[in-house]
């Protein structure tokens, strides 16, 4: 949220001036292991986090927050996510469904658990998956 505003801010374009337009958002998060890491002590969950963290959300807050009438999602293609968050966002302009579009991604490791279950497989990509040992 603040980074799209401070992104608008910079562009010189004032919520007011982008409010009610069809202006879409599309936003790239990849799994969401940060929020997960936040989610292992039930004792100190945050308490915006369905709202703040959950990345389904993220891409509706920012179109209710500007008040933009364009298509608003979260992409999620692994690493591909920012990529394809702006390629969306570039057919939604090339119709017609959005006039511009706020893209934003991002993607940070803070736990190992995904990188500890891809090591067990004990695989490498260019080996077929019929040689792959699962434990």
């Amino acid at each position: 949220m603040e980074c799209s505003y401070e992104a608008l801010e910079n562009a010189g374009i004032p919520k007011e001036n982008i409010a009610g337009k069809k202006v879409g958002v599309f936003i790239g998060l990849p799994d969401m292991e940060h929020r997960m890491g936040n989610l292992r002590d039930l004792e100190d969950v945050p308490m915006f986090d369905p709202t703040g963290a959950q990345g389904a959300f993220l891409a509706g807050r920012i179109a209710y927050y500007f008040d933009l009438h364009g298509p608003a999602l979260a992409v999620d293609t692994a690493c591909s996510s920012s990529m394809q968050a702006i390629h969306l966002a570039v057919q939604s302009i090339r119709s017609g469904e959005s006039e511009q579009a706020i893209v934003g991604a991002s993607h940070i490791i803070t736990q190992p658990d995904v990188w500890v279950s891809m090591a067990k497989l004990r695989c490498v990509v260019a080996v077929s998956i019929r040689e792959c040992h699962y434990d």
